[in-house]
This record gives structure tokens, sequence and C-alpha cells, in this order.
């Protein structure tokens, strides 16, 4: 009996796996993802597998990073300590949202918190400079150096090195005219010469392939407008209504169309344990193409024309600028967030992973590796210094990784994923479903949008449609059946031929004033801050902290030190008396004693020991409030929601709150007549929180002025320019939104 239950174990075994063997193979793995029952079968299978990996590896359920890599691995701060007693509802609750593909829900994450952002700055300084010395100054260490400047997480130069082929590339693009006619042989630069030549070269093959495959480029080309920014610009002149350009669909760049997209739903499918996991789909497929394929790439003079430094993002600041954005919450929350989410889908458990999972993926790893050693002795004659980009020798995954996004978010065409699962293909705004590019329907599964990055149209900048924008964006079906879909500018009005062809990249996208995105937005997510006369746009956020609101309230009630009559503590003194109060207050909103507000812990906010003592004891109350100030647009105005200060009622109870909180302090512990005066203040003015509202707009003002100032004073040029000039931009209308708000609020006083 035993053994035949063994032979009859023996011959299942065997067929299970002549049956599970020849569908490990890759290629046979790409085709499983192509069918809808496959697909689903993947991803459940991957649960399965998760799952089970969590059970034998003893993962805790309760914690959302057991199962593999999380953003809390990535927050440069110490978090507070998970509760060890957990109900069995939240138990049930996140092995639902695993069985759901959705990304258990994590502890908020302060990004807004100031220290993140120091923190962030102090890590990529010792990346690109080391460890810092005994007894060095920061700001001094920060400034010091050709590289403080640069952004330490790429540099051009690696990006070259990556792109080492493009040189040969435009070489031979140009060999067939140079047989053709010697005198174009010594224009197009065949021994190899300038960066003109080979762009011209690279252009000019671009236009060839996109009228090959039934396109249109004939009438554009690169140039730079009178502000020196680089563009796409008419060639010739163009009539009102005529299509100005027309590149097919199927020749854009995306998860969906590059020469992986087949093995690409097996290889990210543990993204789908993260959120927002499908903002990356776009930059893996770049990245593959720039390091696998290269010069073979079907995009490979595309690859070759896109720059190699996006500048003007906040989250690729360099050490020297980093402190610009300090003052900036909004804008600094949402670029220390994309750091860390950058380098948690470049891990080596996520991105390279999954580029090493799909063919040609390895070797293309080890090149990253060895290319970047030859590039830091081999390219001195470039006048770059390697530790201004993190030191030399590094692994180029990483700079490639954070550059590929960078490319990615800044040139590609959003698409809903939905759509594509509805059977259709790209939509646009209006229409519900066009095209004919189509995802591998395990990707779709759990992504929500992708992009593409079209070729020779991501050349052309953005004006708002209001503000001059000359060209159409559209997507629209082929005259010839047998032809693709196209994406295609149309002319609005008569062109010139060298002018700079200008479209408004969200057209049909912003549900009225009230969903404009505010300027500073688009600094974080284009790298340039667009030119607006319309002050809906114009926003400003700042933090009433510890600091802020002890100085309003020094401002407000101490007298200034020339009116000082009789010895009345010293002024320094008075204030550090009142910044203690303001310590009790904001323990007050925080819900903690006010006793326990002296005792600052790791987990502190806006910079004071009570901000402190609250974030530990009520995570959910912040020990600083963020306020935003916008223009309110006429339906909020019909609306009764009129005023420039957002949440008003909000921020003013909140003041209330702390004020209150401060006075029972000063009341508790008045020492004569300047204590009681003090006291007697800080109750008026919980009565009245407008006052002290309108004193942080005035300061905020004042900040604003100073930052703009500093951020001039870094000069033209080098590394940090394109940065610094959207800093002085955020900087001007975040404060004429604050003026706007200042004079609404003196005005309801005065009334």
């Amino acid at each position: 009996m035993q053994v035949r239950i063994a032979l009859i174990s023996a011959a299942l075994a065997a067929l299970v796996t002549a049956l599970i063997v020849p569908y490990t193979d890759p290629e046979n793995l790409a085709k499983l993802s192509q069918h809808p029952l496959a697909g689903l079968l993947l991803n459940r299978t991957a649960d399965a597998f998760y799952a089970f990996g969590n059970f034998v590896g003893g993962g805790d359920g309760d914690d959302p990073a057991a199962g593999g890599p999380s953003l809390r691995d990535y927050y440069p701060l110490t978090l507070p300590p998970r509760d060890p007693v957990a109900s069995a509802r939240q138990r049930q609750q996140q092995q639902q949202q695993r069985r759901r593909r959705r990304a258990p829900a994590e502890p908020e994450l302060d990004w807004a918190d100031p220290r993140v952002w120091e923190a962030q700055t102090l890590q990529a300084r010792v990346a690109a400079n080391g460890s810092p010395a005994a007894g060095e100054g920061a700001a001094a260490t920060a400034a010091a150096g050709a590289g403080a400047a640069a952004s330490p997480y790429y540099s051009p130069e690696e990006i070259d090195a990556v792109f080492s082929w493009c040189g040969d590339l435009a070489a031979k693009a140009a060999a067939p005219a140079a047989a053709a006619d010697g005198a174009a042989a010594g224009d197009t630069g065949s021994s190899g010469g300038g960066t003109e030549d080979a762009a011209a070269v690279h252009f000019r093959a671009l236009v060839e392939w996109v009228a090959a495959a039934g396109g249109d480029a004939s009438k554009v080309e690169p140039g730079l407008d009178a502000s020196g920014v680089r563009g796409l610009h008419a060639r010739v002149d163009v009539a009102e209504g005529e299509t100005v350009l027309s590149v097919p669909l199927s020749l854009g760049l995306s998860i969906a169309s590059f020469r992986a997209a087949r093995y690409a739903a097996a290889a990210v499918t543990g993204w789908s344990r993260h959120a927002g996991a499908d903002l990356f789909l776009d930059p893996l497929a770049l990245a593959y193409e720039a390091a696998v394929h290269g010069a073979r790439s079907p995009w490979g003079h595309y690859l070759c024309l896109l720059p190699r430094s996006f500048a003007g993002l906040p989250m690729h600041a360099g050490v020297a600028d980093a402190a610009l954005l300090a003052p900036l919450p909004a804008l600094r929350r949402l670029a220390a967030k994309r750091r860390a989410e950058v380098a948690l889908y470049g891990s080596a458990r996520l991105g390279r992973a999954a580029l090493a999972d799909m063919p040609g993926g390895r070797g293309a790893l080890l090149r990253l590796a060895t290319a970047a050693a030859a590039n830091s002795t081999g390219s001195s004659g470039s006048g770059s210094s390697s530790s201004s980009s993190g030191g030399g020798g590094r692994d180029l995954w990483m700079p490639l990784w954070h550059w590929a996004y960078a490319a990615a978010k800044t040139r590609t065409v959003n698409v809903a994923a939905a759509e594509l699962r509805a059977g259709g293909g790209i939509g646009t705004p209006g229409e519900d479903r066009v095209g004919s590019i189509k995802l591998p329907v395990a990707i779709p599964a759990w992504a929500e949008e992708f992009g593409v990055m079209l070729p020779v149209l991501d050349l052309a900048n953005h004006v708002f449609m209001a503000e001059g924008a000359n060209v159409l964006y559209q997507i629209l079906p082929p005259s010839n059946p047998a032809e693709g879909w196209a994406a295609v500018l149309v002319a609005t009005r008569p062109i010139a031929a060298g002018e700079a062809l200008l479209f408004d990249y969200v057209a049909g996208a912003e549900d009225g004033p009230s969903g404009m995105a505010c300027t500073d937005r688009w600094l974080e997510e284009y790298g340039f801050l667009p030119h607006t006369s319309d002050p809906h746009r114009e926003c400003d956020t700042f933090d009433i902290s510890r600091p802020a609101l002890a100085a309003a309230l020094a401002q407000l009630l101490l007298p200034p030190p020339a009116a000082a009559t009789g010895a009345p503590p010293s002024p320094d003194a008075a204030r550090e008396a009142l910044a203690a109060l303001v310590d009790a207050g904001l323990a007050r909103v925080a819900h903690v004693p006010p006793g326990s507000a002296s005792s600052p812990g790791p987990h502190a906010g806006g910079g004071g020991g009570g901000a402190a003592a609250a974030l530990l004891a009520d995570p959910s109350s912040p020990p600083r409030l963020e306020v935003l100030v916008r223009t309110p647009s006429a339906e909020e105005v019909e609306e009764g929601l009129g005023s420039h200060v957002r949440q008003r009622w909000v921020v003013l109870s909140w003041l209330a709150e702390a004020l209150r909180g401060a006075a029972e302090a000063a009341e508790a512990g008045a020492a004569g007549a300047a204590g009681s005066q003090v006291a007697a203040g800080l109750r008026r003015l919980s009565d009245e929180p407008e006052e002290v509202l309108a004193a942080l707009l005035a300061a905020r003002r004042e900040e604003l002025a100073a930052l703009e100032a500093a951020a001039r004073a870094g000069g033209a040029g080098g590394p940090g320019e394109a940065l610094r000039r959207g800093v002085v931009g955020v900087a001007e209308v975040a404060r004429r939104a604050v003026e706007r708000a200042l004079a609404q609020e003196r005005a309801r006083m005065a009334g």
C-alpha cells in the first residue's frame, strides 16, 4: 500500500510539473498575461504567494511594511512605536484590504514636518560629499564646494554616461546624407562634432520616423524663444485650423508599447501592493529602453534628444538650494514625499528587481554598475566634478531612475486605464475613448492611469488657453483605415514661421476656477512656473507654528524696546516667557496636559516642546496648523465662501483655543503688572483671534519678500538656476495672494 501511494504521489508530482514548468518560461508568461482569465489568475496567484510568504515568515498582519518595502522605510524621522495590542476588527480589515489588492492603511506620515526636509537634505549632502566633519557647521558645509548647488540624486554627466551611444547613433544616421551630398556631410558634423549638429541629426531622424508611420512633423523644428527656453517652433507659416504636427500614437513610448511590454505584467506584479504604483510604470519603460536597448531601441533618436537634466524640479534640489523650500510647506511636503516614493520604487525589491526580471535587464544593471567607474576616470576633461553628483564611481541605476522619473513626469500625456479595460484606447478630454493602444490585462487590473511620451510633440511648451496658446492638442482618428490614431497640434490662429508652438497642458481637465491647480504645484510637477494673470491660481500655504505664533503675539502684546519704562524684564526674557505660554497653548489644541509641553519628543513638528508632546500623544492633532490662502471664485462668493483664508473658521477656532490655553497658563503664573497685562492681552485675543490672524498674514508677507530676495541673490547660471527662478515666481504669486487676504482681514476688522 505504501509503495502504491508513493507511486501515485510521484505520478501526480510529475503531472503537475509537466503542466506548470512550460508556463514558467518568460515567453509563455508573457502570452498568459495577455489573456483575460490568465491575467486575473496571475494577479490572484501573486496575492496567494505574498500571503503564504507572510504566513511562513511570521509577518505581522498589523504591520503594513511586514510584507515588503514600504514608504515608512524611507521616512527619515523616528516614528512612534506601534501599539502591540490590535483589535480583531483591525486585523480583519487589513486582511480584506490585501485580498482586494489594496495597500494596507499606513500611519499618516507628516511629510510637511520641517525636520523631514532637513533630514533628507542632510542625507543628500552626505551622499554628495561624504560624512560631515566633526564640529563642522551645516550651513557652511552645505554651501561649500562647487557641487553644493548640483542635484545629489543624478547629474547630466552620469546620464551622458548612460547615453554614451548617442554619438555613434547620430554618426550612423548622418552617413547616408553625407554620402549623397558632400556639402551636407560638413553641415551634419560627420566628424563627431558639436552637440547642436548631433541634435539636428536626431531630430531629422525623428521627422523621418514619424513620416514613415503616417504622421507629419515637417512643419516644425526645435528652437529657443526670446528667454532662451527650448521648445517646438513652426518651420513654415501655418494657417488657422491647419494641422501643424501629427504623431501616430503607435510611436508613443509607454508601459504598453516599450520593447518588454509583454513581460511587464509579471515583472511589476508586486507593485500593486503599493499606493500610486502606476505613476512609476512610465519611468520603468523609459529606463528599460535607455539601459537595455539603447541605440537599438526604436526610440533611440528620441532618447538622445531628451534633456539630461530637469533642474527645476524641487524634489531634486541641490544641497545649497534646499533651504529655499523651507518656508514653502506645501511645495516642501510634496517634494519630500516624491523623494521617498522615487527611492522606494527604485529599490532593489521593486524597480531594480522589475528591470532584472525583463529580457536583458540583468546585463543592463551590470553595465550601469561598471559604466560609473569608467565615467569617473574617463570624463575628467568634461569639466565636471564627480563629487557633485554623489561621488565618483557610484552605480548608475538610481541616477538613471531619478532621471527617468523626472523625464516621464514632465513629458507624458496621462491616460486613464479604465478606458483600456473597457476595450477602448487612449482617451482625451470630452471623449469616452479613442485609439488602439492596449495594456496587458494583468497591468490595468490595478493601474489607474499611465503615461505616453510622444516624440516631437513633447517639445511644445505650455501656455494657458486664455494666456495665448496658439495650438490645440487633440487625438484624431485616421483618415485612412489602414493607419492608426494620431496626436495632433492644430493651429488656433495664423502662426508665422519661427514662432513657438504653445498649447494648454490642462485644457478641459480643470473644473472651473475652484478646480484650478495652484502655480506652485506646477513647479513640482513640471519644473517650471506658468505665466498667468488669473488670481485663482495664486496661492500660498504657510504654517502657524510655535515661532510664528510667538512672534505674532510678541508684536501685539509686548511694548517696543524704546517705549519700555521702569525696569521690566529684558525684551529677550519677555519673548522667552511668551514663547513658553505659546507652548501651553499648543499643548491645549493638541489635547495634551500643559505640564507635558516642555518635554520635546522624537516626532516634533513646528519647533516647539508642546508641539512635540502633542504629536506623540495624539498623532491626529498637528502641533502646527497649515493655512491655505487663495482668492475665492465667483461661485464660492455666491455660496458664502468668500474668504481668502480657506476654512477661516477652523483657523480662527484653532487660534482661539491655543490663545485660551496660553491665557490660562499666564493667569496661573502671572507675577507683577507685566505678567497680568500679558495674561489680559492673551484673554482678549482669544476672544478676537482675527487680530492674530492679520498679524500672522503680515509676517508671512515679509517672510515671502525675504524668500524672494534670497532666491534672487543666488544669481543666474549654475545648476540651481531653474529652481531659484521657480522659487522667485512662487514667492511672488504667494505674496500677492497673502496681500489680498491681509487686506480682506483688515477691512473686516475696520468694519
